[in-house]
């Protein structure tokens, strides 16, 4: 008994070891290829509809965008300013501190400059003298000042030679003569050149001789032996004299337009029968 057990439990295993271990046919090994690349392809084919359905939610969401709602006091049309996310908002200055007003304040100002001003001198006189005609030009004067004469400086005319004081002066009512005896201002004369049509020999050496207290007027030849301040004017001939050089001493003749200056003791007398040298002396010595 226990023997045809055994016998019919080999036989069973041998005939599971038989189907088992035998290769399977050709067909069967096709058809199992066929059924695997069906499997793929169906597959692939699903994948292919599912990302088309995604690329197509994902295009509709975006085309149709939320609205945004505008607060109030806004336009609908402003777009509200977005912060971009790596914004990071700057630290407050820290205040500053009240005790400190210089800091308030900023830095101070410079100090203001005093410029010391120098007390004012006397008003200035306006000049009534009438401007320089247009064409002339200054006489030459070169050879007065080698000569050591005194011009557009404050001078007294003096009598030269004569043993006494004597200075051109301005008298009462305009006259001039030669009462000086000292400093003043009737006495204080200021020769310069005069304005003459060409600079040449002949117009050498021509001068106005103007009282500087006595502003815009000038020492005119009225007539023969009568000289008397006028107002200045270049194109007056009675007001330019001629300087005539008395040798190389300094001292000089005055030629005007009908006198030839000369004097007898402190006054102006006709022809040569009075002393014609001149000199100048500086009025500060």
């Amino acid at each position: 008994m226990p023997d045809d057990r055994l016998d019919d439990e080999l036989r069973a295993y041998a005939d599971h070891v038989q189907n088992v271990g035998r290769l399977p046919m050709a067909a069967e090994i096709r058809q199992t290829a066929r059924r695997r690349t069906q499997r793929r392809s169906a597959a692939a084919a699903f994948g292919v509809v599912i990302v088309g359905a995604l690329g197509v939610g994902l295009g509709l969401g975006r085309s149709t965008p939320t609205p945004i709602t505008p607060p109030p006091g806004h336009s609908a049309s402003t777009p509200a300013p977005s912060v971009p996310s790596n914004a990071v908002p700057s630290s407050p200055a820290p205040p500053s501190s009240s005790s400190d007003p210089s800091a308030a304040a900023g830095p101070p100002s410079p100090p203001a400059t005093t410029t010391a001003t120098s007390p004012a001198g006397p008003p200035e006189q306006t000049s009534t003298s009438k401007p320089a005609a247009s064409g002339t030009v200054a006489s030459d004067l070169s050879q007065l000042r080698r000569l050591g004469i005194d011009l557009d400086v404050s001078v007294l005319i003096d009598v030269a030679d004569d043993g006494a004081d004597y200075f051109m002066e301005v008298g009462s009512g305009g006259g001039v003569d030669f009462t000086g005896t000292g400093k003043s201002d009737a006495t204080r004369m200021l020769l310069k050149a005069a304005q003459v049509t060409e600079k040449t020999e002949e117009t050498n050496n021509r001068v106005v001789i103007a009282p500087p207290a006595y502003d815009g007027s000038c020492v005119a030849d009225s007539a023969p032996g009568d000289l008397r301040l006028a107002a200045c004017d270049d194109a007056a001939e009675n007001q330019v004299w001629r300087v005539v050089p008395g040798g190389d001493s300094g001292q000089f003749e005055l030629q005007g337009a009908h006198t030839v200056v000369s004097v007898e003791g402190d006054h102006l007398v006709a022809g040569s029968q009075g002393r014609i040298g001149l000199q100048t002396i500086r009025f500060d010595k």
